[in-house]
């Protein structure tokens, strides 16, 4: 039987691409959307201006690894209404299912277009994640980028469990700020499993966990030039950056990846990420 947090995404789901259900892969058994930038924009537009409910997972090459001994991590990617490709490996891969993508769709860039499309349909934006004096840069930032941006809150949550008492709070605040979008950067995999855990009892149209998106607008963090990011190496670049937070990511995560992958390949074939 399914969740009442699974009956709801699939239902929503089903709503949201009536007659328009995109292509999918299969990678390692998490369900990756084959959209690319301009159809993840639409189907946002889509669902704020309905009031549907949507969930927006970047799905890379470290949640899929972390999903492959998390079942509630696994069971939360696969619920949401997008699993997006983040990661260029799940471009490349892609290349050998029927639709392959020709780009990535990148969390942070994502945001921005979204920002700009907010400033004319009049979208308002709650940010949700980070430390407060990031939220503080971020929001300055983005507005003197898109003035008529709207931001209906920010919340920067304890980085500890929240007790029952907190989590309400936070709901209710969210609720109640009149938002159309949340964005999520909690981080991977917490963000991924609390937005789907959260997503019954928020009104919000839209959630999207971004990551570290936050840290590159609000300039707390350095990001990788385009070059770089589009061509697969960001994981390198941010290495060399935050080597100590982030080598079991890179390091040990990445060829446990490919060595998973080439495994399948070898007991399936390529069709193994064809759905």
């Amino acid at each position: 039987m399914l969740s009442k947090e699974a009956t709801i995404e699939t239902i929503s789901r089903k709503g949201l691409f009536q007659g328009d259900r995109p292509h999918t892969a299969d990678i390692l058994g998490v369900r990756v959307d084959l959209v690319d930038y301009a159809e993840t924009v639409a189907k946002i537009d889509m669902a704020i201006r309905y009031k549907s409910r949507m969930t927006i997972g970047f799905t890379n090459v470290y949640t899929i690894m972390c999903s492959q001994h998390d079942e509630e991590l696994n069971r939360a990617i696969n619920g949401f209404t997008l699993s997006v490709a983040d990661g260029m490996p799940l471009v490349w891969l892609s290349r050998f299912t029927d639709n392959p993508l020709h780009t990535r769709v990148y969390g942070p860039d994502l945001f921005l277009k979204i920002c700009e499309l907010s400033e004319t349909k009049h979208y308002r934006h709650f940010l949700y994640g980070s430390k407060s004096f990031v939220l503080d840069k971020l929001e300055k930032n983005i507005l003197n980028h898109f003035p008529k941006l709207e931001i209906a809150g920010k919340i920067s949550p304890p980085f500890r469990p929240l007790t029952a008492e907190e989590e309400q709070a936070f709901v209710d605040e969210i609720n109640n700020s009149g938002a159309d979008i949340v964005w999520i950067a909690i981080g991977s995999p917490k963000q991924e499993k609390w937005m789907a855990k959260i997503r019954p009892r928020l009104h919000v149209p839209v959630l999207a966990a971004v990551g570290a998106a936050f840290d590159f607008h609000a300039l707390t963090k350095k990001q990788a030039p385009p070059v770089i990011r589009n061509n697969g190496f960001e994981w390198l670049f941010r290495l060399l950056y935050e080597p100590g937070r982030l080598w079991m990511r890179y390091l040990v995560y990445n060829p446990l990846f490919v060595l998973n992958v080439i495994g399948r390949i070898i007991r399936r074939g390529l069709q193994v990420f064809k759905t």
